[in-house]
């Protein structure tokens, strides 16, 4: 990165630098997702080093493309966690309602991520990722270790999926005390009418009696 903007670079020479490190970098120009990119690229450090501040963003900005390729730092919700064997990603939304993806270029190992529903702030690189007719699309978020990840707030104790969970048992036990009464109200039904043949038998039995104890 300096001061026009970013680049990626994909190089194999494997020459050891870090973030703000200064470099010269010779490589070939090719297409990329959304800018050039370098490819074959060859790094010569410079001996200079100069701390890099992210820019800030929300996703909206994120989406217009000029920060592609370039280190970034973004506030959003974790909306799901995805975990694989030499990999790891999480499912966010920004402050301002943009759903994005952010990932590891190498997950660290015993890495911890944030829970669903966590509030965190993200620092890493910028990925835009084009749809059919070549304009940014969506965005994702390279992170280079775990230190790009802060937490801002926990996440809530009355979660999305307790809600849910919560509103499901509540229908589950309302069905049943429904169902239950229903039963009950049949049950009733049923002896009143026993109740009732038994009083109208009684009744014809007594008139019986005492039409015959007359005639006697």
């Amino acid at each position: 990165m300096d001061a026009t903007g970013g680049v990626y670079v994909e190089s194999k020479d494997g020459t050891p630098v870090k973030a703000g490190d200064k470099v010269e970098v010779i490589g070939f120009p090719s297409r990329g997702d959304y800018s050039p990119v370098l490819k074959s690229g060859s790094i010569h450090p410079l001996g200079q080093y100069q701390a890099i501040q992210p820019a800030v963003l929300d996703g909206k900005t994120a989406l217009k493309g000029g920060y592609d390729a370039r280190l970034v730092t973004v506030s959003a919700r974790v909306l799901a966690v995805n975990r694989l064997s030499r990999s790891a990603s999480l499912v966010l939304e920004s402050d301002d309602h943009v759903r994005f993806d952010a990932r590891f270029a190498v997950a660290p190992p015993s890495l911890a991520l944030p829970p669903v529903d966590s509030r965190i702030s993200l620092t890493g690189i910028c990925s835009i990722k084009t749809n059919e007719n070549g304009d940014p699309g969506a965005f994702a978020i390279v992170l280079r270790d775990a230190n790009d990840i802060k937490v801002l707030s926990s996440p809530p104790w009355l979660t999305r999926r307790r809600t849910a969970f919560i509103f499901s048992a509540f229908c589950i036990v309302t069905a049943a005390v429904f169902g239950w009464v229903v039963i009950l109200r049949k049950r009733v039904r049923v002896q009143t009418q026993l109740i009732k043949a038994r009083l109208e038998n009684e009744v014809v039995l007594e008139r019986r009696y005492r039409r015959c104890s007359s005639e006697i």
